[in-house]
C-alpha cells in the first residue's frame, strides 16, 4: 500500500473491502509509485481465504501494464486528434461501408452538400450525392478502388440537397479488415464548381 499512489489507494480499499464482504475475487487497476520515483501501471488480481480464526488473507498476482496503458494514452491521443480534424476540416470527410452506406459524415460535407449528419447516415451514397449523368463513371471509380484496394482521385459532377451541380473532387482510400477484405472506404472532397468557372472564363 505505500507504493500505492495516493489517487489511486481509494480504488483499492474499496476493492479490498468489497472482496472482503462477498468472498469473491477483485481486480484492480492503478499506478505504483516505485523506490526511483519511477510511476508503474499495475493490474492486481486477487483471491479471499478466511482462514479458521477469521482472518481473510488475498491470494493473487500483480504483473506491470505500463506498455499497454501507454499504448492505450496514444490511441486515445490520436483519435481525438483525429476527431478534432475531421470535424475541423474543410474538406468533406466521408466513410462508407461495403453496402455504399454513408456511415461518417463531418461538418464541411454538410457545408458542401446541404445534408445534416442525422439526414444521411446509412443512405447509399450512390443514390445520395450522384447525379445519373455522373453514375457510370462513378460506378467505374468504385470498381477501381475495390480493385487496386489503393487511393483513388476522381473529379465527378454531384448534386446537393437542394438540386444543383457542382463540380468535387474526390480523394478516395479503401478501408481493408486485418483479413485483407475490403470493408469500406474513405473519400475527401471539395467543392471546385467556382474554380472550374474561374478556368473555364480564363
Amino acid at each position: 500500500f505505500e507504493r500505492i499512489h495516493l489517487d489511486d489507494l481509494p480504488s483499492m480499499y474499496a476493492a479490498i473491502h468489497l472482496s472482503a464482504q462477498t468472498l469473491e475475487p477483485f481486480a484492480w487497476e492503478g499506478r505504483l509509485l516505485l523506490p526511483s520515483g519511477k510511476l508503474k501501471w499495475a493490474q492486481a488480481t486477487s483471491r479471499p481465504d478466511r482462514k479458521d480464526n477469521g482472518e481473510i488473507v488475498w491470494h493473487g498476482l500483480m504483473i506491470d501494464v505500463s506498455d499497454r496503458k501507454f499504448s492505450d494514452a496514444l490511441l486515445r491521443e490520436s483519435q481525438q486528434r483525429l476527431a478534432f480534424l475531421i470535424q475541423q476540416t474543410p474538406l468533406a470527410i466521408i466513410e462508407w461501408n461495403s453496402n455504399l452506406e454513408i456511415i461518417t459524415w463531418n461538418p464541411a460535407a454538410k457545408v458542401i452538400f446541404g445534408y445534416n449528419q442525422s439526414e444521411v447516415l446509412g443512405r447509399n451514397i450512390l443514390d445520395l450525392l450522384v447525379p445519373e449523368s455522373a453514375r457510370e463513371r462513378v460506378n467505374q471509380v468504385a470498381d477501381d478502388l475495390v480493385n487496386l484496394r489503393g487511393g483513388t482521385y476522381c473529379v465527378n459532377d454531384n448534386i446537393t440537397k437542394d438540386g444543383r451541380i457542382i463540380i468535387c473532387e474526390w480523394y478516395n482510400t479503401a478501408l481493408i479488415d486485418e483479413n485483407g477484405n475490403m470493408i469500406g472506404a474513405a473519400s475527401m472532397a471539395v467543392d471546385i464548381t467556382e474554380r472550374q468557372k474561374a478556368q473555364e472564363a480564363l
